[in-house]
């Protein structure tokens, strides 16, 4: 019996550089695209820290990391599809907009219960993003809930067969192997952090995501 045959590739979408503040229309754009999402895919980009040598303590419950002291995330991507079916790619420069104008929208967005979000690993991006937010704000400025939240690692395991009533392998393949694999979709993502560049495989980077 021959194989099925590969699914197409996605279609090439438009992604939108977001910059400046709640007045600009890019910015906007996003906000009422987010506003009008039933699914979004996050991800989150930033520049690794070097962390100074800590000092000893006698503690035997060290305190959780300060948000200072994290990364910061300086690029996010969403890509959002709304009820239509249509489907938007952003690359929001967090040091190009103002957090405190996409604090509330986001916060908002991630405990919508109708809008589904979707991720790649995405608990780490969530903790540096949190403590992005927190140090730029202060006070309550993190993201404590993401409901509901499907991991892209859990829908691979579970079309592979895997028992998902046990504990899931701890190796994960990349996003990139997931879509060869099992989609037939060559990814690359060699633009990170700052440098990113909205080329067509950035695009299908983040279309996939959907």
């Amino acid at each position: 019996m021959d194989p099925a045959p590969a699914p197409p590739p996605p279609p090439p979408l438009a992604v939108h550089l977001v910059t400046g503040d709640a007045s600009s229309p890019a910015l906007s754009h996003l906000l009422q695209s987010l506003a009008a999402a039933r699914i979004v895919a996050f991800d989150a980009e930033w520049k690794p820290r070097r962390r100074a040598p800590s000092a000893p303590s006698d503690d035997a419950s060290p305190a959780p990391p300060n948000p200072t002291q994290l990364p910061t995330v300086t690029v996010l991507q969403l890509a959002c599809r709304g009820e239509d079916g249509g489907n938007e790619v952003f690359v929001v420069d967090l040091l190009a907009v103002p957090l405190a104008d996409l604090w509330a929208p986001l916060r908002e967005l991630f405990e919508r219960p109708e809008v589904l979000k979707l991720g790649f690993r995405f608990k780490q991006d969530l903790v540096y993003l949190s403590a992005t937010f927190t140090a730029a704000l202060g006070g309550d400025s993190g993201f404590n809930r993401v409901e509901p939240f499907l991991d892209v690692t859990n829908v691979y395991h579970y079309l592979k067969g895997h028992d998902m009533q046990k504990r899931l392998p701890k190796e994960t393949k990349s996003l990139a192997s997931i879509c060869e694999e099992l989609l037939n979709v060559s990814l690359s993502k060699n633009c990170r952090a700052v440098e990113i560049d909205a080329t067509i495989n950035q695009q299908e980077y983040q279309h996939i995501r959907l």
